[in-house]
Formats: structure tokens, sequence, C-alpha cells
């Protein structure tokens, strides 16, 4: 894609997570998009067919670099993440603190389940799918309220803050809860 659609779509991407940030998603027109965006109705319909069209592929662009950080191999994957979930961060603050998609914190979690469940399974080979699904479920939503939080911090912590404190939580599993 040349570099001039590369720069519409952005701005006109931009500009429905700025809209969504001040209205809710049934009162953002394509006119109020296109006025936000500093584009005409023609120019938005070249790249998309509606408000949805824009949304979904935010969204996307969102798995997809999930996908590429699990998918690569790094050593600090965590850190990796939540750089991802920074870069991300307009989309993701809308989406948990507004309740904008109820299916996209399935979606992000479910890309995850697979590739915990392995690596667990090499930690714990002991351990059954019953308790290796419980700790999924456990992590994955535990992760989440930090990311929420995060967010409401409006990021101020960075990535590697985010990641140090995640590694510390995990030892802390390793005390007794018999208190």
């Amino acid at each position: 894609m040349d570099i001039r659609k590369i720069k519409t779509r952005t701005k006109i991407q931009d500009a429905l997570l700025t809209l969504l940030s001040q209205l809710s998603f049934d009162k953002i027109t394509i006119s109020l998009l296109c006025e936000e965006a500093g584009i005409n109705r023609g120019t938005f319909y070249l790249h998309y067919n509606d408000i949805f069209d824009v949304f979904v592929e935010i969204e996307n662009a969102f798995y997809k670099d999930i996908m590429r950080c699990l998918e690569s191999g790094e050593k600090d994957l965590l850190l990796l993440i939540f750089k991802g979930v920074k870069n991300h961060g307009k989309l993701v603050s809308l989406i948990l603190l507004k309740n904008l998609d109820n299916d996209f914190v399935d979606k992000v979690i479910n890309l995850a389940h697979d590739y915990c469940i392995y690596e667990w399974k090499k930690v714990r080979p002991d351990a059954s799918d019953e308790e290796l699904e419980y700790s999924h479920s456990f992590f994955s939503k535990g992760m989440l309220g930090l990311v929420c939080y995060w967010c409401k911090t409006n990021f101020k912590a960075s990535p590697e803050d985010i990641t140090k404190m995640v590694k510390n939580f995990a030892s802390y599993f390793s005390i007794s809860f018999d208190f």
C-alpha cells in the first residue's frame, strides 16, 4: 500500500478513536468522522465502507500485533506484549474502560490461551488439563485487571516497569496463603 493511503487510513482511524473517547459509537456519523479526520466523504469511501469497517481494522491491527508477539520466540514476551498494548493504548483504553466491544477481551484472552497452556505444560508436565485451564483463567483475568488499571493511570508506568511488576507478582504465589 502506498504511503498516502496509509496516512489517510491512519488519519481516519485516529479520528474514530478520538471521537469514540467523546461519543458513543451510534452517535458518530461518517460526516463527523470525515470532519475530525480533515477529509471528504469521497476519500472516506475510497478506503472504507462504513465506520464499523474502520473499527474492525483498528482491532485487527492489535490482534495481529499480539499474534506477532506470541510467534516471535522472544525471550521477554511479556515486555513485547506490554509494549504492544501501550502502542495501541487509545484503543485498549476505550474498549476496557468504556466497554466498547464485549468480544474484544475474549478474543485477546483466546489468542494467548494455547500459547500459555503449551508453555505451562513444559514447566508442569504433571498438571492436569483442568488445572491448566484454571491457571489460565486466573492469570488472564489478573492480567486484564492489571491492564485496566494501567489504562486508568494513562499508561504512567513504562512497559518495562509493568513487566517487572508481573514477574514480581509471580514470585508472590510461591508464598503460603496460610495467614
